[in-house]
């Protein structure tokens, strides 16, 4: 989740103090580079914050860490959305597009779409997941070409068009089995000595064979993520067609209530996911019935 000005002003004055300051204390002890737990993140608030509160401090500090970020990117950097090359690229897309930053990503990114690009092809991932799977790569590669001025005529524009063909062909054939997608997220108890060991996620057929495991709260479920990533290339209007396959295979199960999520917090997600989708079709229908017709 991104922290925007309207989130800032809704934080009391004395909870975003603190948050600020811890902020400033402890970023320099901060290895991490990524969006959702390193310097890529905080950058981002401080853009933010700057903007919210006119203090241009905040802002030359939020470029000071982007300027950290790479100077630290080397070739160990991993490549996945939680800690790696995919979370702090699509950071960097996401400044330049909203105004925070001036550059031209296909230049300022180049080695991240190669690095990306061969993550996808030559070691594919084996999950689907965001953090460390084919949706995080996806959401890099969407990112990028959702950026106005990208020019398919261009060829980093037409390459990461194209990877983002290859990433969803991929999704395709991984949807084959659906019942291992839709599982709901769960806690998985083991006893060790005196203590418990968590393991999340088991299907709905293994907690019926087994003992019941209490299913969990997890928003990066790999259902609803690929359901939210289908839903922004829906809104980028390309490649629907394929797109459109795959969500009538992930949908059509949950038809039958006995797939539906058991927690409600869970069940609210995707209604929310389904509601999104739903919209985006609304929105494409409308655009091509607005279209003159043809004498």
């Amino acid at each position: 989740m991104i922290i925007t000005e309207n989130s800032i002003k809704n934080i009391s004055s004395g909870r975003l103090t603190r948050i600020t300051n811890v902020l400033l204390l402890n970023v320099s002890f901060i290895d991490n580079l990524g969006l959702m737990h390193g310097k890529t993140g905080i950058a981002i608030y401080f853009f933010h914050l700057a903007k919210a509160t006119g203090n241009k401090i905040y802002e030359d500090y939020a470029g000071e860490l982007i300027d950290e970020i790479y100077e630290e990117i080397s070739v160990s950097t991993s490549w996945d959305f939680e800690n790696g090359l995919a979370d702090v690229g699509w950071g960097i897309e996401y400044l330049v597009q909203n105004g925070f930053i001036e550059a031209d990503t296909d230049e300022v990114l180049t080695e991240f779409d190669n690095r990306l690009f061969q993550a996808l092809i030559y070691n594919t991932p084996r999950e689907i997941e965001l953090l460390d799977g084919l949706v995080g790569l996806g959401a890099y590669f969407l990112k990028r070409i959702q950026n106005p001025a990208a020019n398919y005529e261009k060829i980093p524009s037409l390459t990461n068009k194209q990877t983002l063909i290859h990433l969803i062909d991929e999704l395709g054939r991984r949807i084959q089995d659906v019942y291992v997608i839709i599982r709901e997220p769960q806690k998985k108890f083991q006893v060790s000595g005196s203590k418990f060991k968590v393991s999340e996620q088991t299907t709905n057929h293994e907690q019926q064979t087994t003992n019941k495991k209490p299913q969990t709260f997890d928003i990066c479920w790999d259902y609803l993520i690929l359901l939210w990533f289908l839903g922004e290339l829906f809104n980028q209007n390309m490649f629907n067609f394929k797109v459109e396959k795959i969500v009538k295979r992930l949908i059509e199960t949950i038809n039958d209530d006995k797939n539906l999520p058991k927690l409600h917090s869970n069940r609210l997600l995707l209604a929310l996911a389904v509601t999104k989708l739903s919209n985006c079709r609304i929105d494409k229908q409308q655009t091509t019935n607005n279209k003159p017709q043809k004498p």
